[in-house]
């Protein structure tokens, strides 16, 4: 399941994804944004990576003069066929302007 939402707060848009997918460790939530960083989860399902990856969507956000920001909602750990899942959280944010030209 996915919750996708878009929050006006007058100067910028912030577009927030809360899901359960692979567990963000504390390592990945802080050094996560650096290219090629890859989380142990990510790495025991592929061992190359298939997703755009933190660095990326950091990096295309930027570019567009916006922010991207990630967390762990809970601490609280699911596990699924040998894999461990977390509550997570993933926004955008962009410049209204930027966001209507």
């Amino acid at each position: 399941e996915i919750n996708i939402n878009a929050v006006d707060s007058g100067e910028q848009i912030e577009i927030i994804f809360k899901m359960r997918s692979l567990y963000l460790t504390d390592d990945i939530i802080k050094n996560g944004l650096i290219n090629g960083t890859r989380g142990d989860q990510a790495k025991k399902i592929h061992e190359k990576g298939t997703g755009l990856g933190l660095g990326i969507i950091n990096v295309l956000t930027n570019l567009n003069r916006g922010a991207f920001k990630y967390s762990r909602t809970t601490d609280r750990e699911f596990e699924f066929n040998g894999y461990k899942f977390s509550d997570n959280s993933f926004s955008l944010f962009f410049l209204k302007e930027e966001f209507y030209l």
